[in-house]
């Protein structure tokens, strides 16, 4: 997995636009990755960012909310899985409405509330699965994880401790990221 400690991506916690949602809350990070899908939206909206959508979905979003996310250091990797995701195993249409996930990683991002984040990720792992994506390996101590990037095979993780995030990226394929925010 090559990195760029020099550009700034993003990744999305909850409200991938393929999930539909009201929501979208992302955090920029850094190291990037080498993914085109989780560049930013553009060079101006870093840090942990909560978005609203229009009604009439003409892809016009809305910040709501954004903040360093400080309360991120330290709990954040990426994995890389051996093998792409075959787009024809996944069910384009998701199971249920993600927006209660949305809702609570938007109130997780505003109060700074790992547990709530945790639970919002799992949601979306949860609805994941049902779609047919590739179960995850489980990761000692994580509290949540969930495919991210589209189709190419990342996943987030977050840890409550950042010893347990640092012996995960010990493992092949991951890496340790840290939101990245300019004023």
């Amino acid at each position: 997995m090559r990195t760029d400690t020099d550009r700034p991506n993003w990744i999305t916690f909850t409200g991938a636009w393929s999930e539909n949602p009201k929501q979208i809350v992302d955090c920029a990070i850094v190291p990037a990755i080498d993914d085109p899908d989780t560049s930013l939206f553009d060079g101006k909206n870093t840090g942990l960012c909560v978005w609203s959508i229009s009604e009439h979905y003409e892809n016009r979003l809305r910040l709501e909310f954004r903040s360093p996310g400080d309360w991120l250091k330290g709990r954040m990797a990426l994995w890389r899985a051996e093998y792409p995701i075959d787009p024809q195993l996944i069910n384009p249409h998701y199971p249920c409405d993600t927006r209660i996930a949305c809702s609570l990683a938007a109130r997780a991002a505003q109060t700074a509330d790992l547990e709530l984040l945790a639970e919002a990720v799992n949601k979306v792992n949860g609805l994941q699965l049902e779609q047919g994506w590739p179960v995850l390996p489980s990761a000692l101590h994580a509290v949540a994880y969930k495919y991210v990037g589209g189709l190419t095979g990342y996943a987030v993780y977050l840890f409550k401790e950042q010893a347990d995030r640092d012996l995960f990226c010990t493992k092949p394929g991951a890496v340790a990221v840290e939101p990245y925010y300019i004023q």
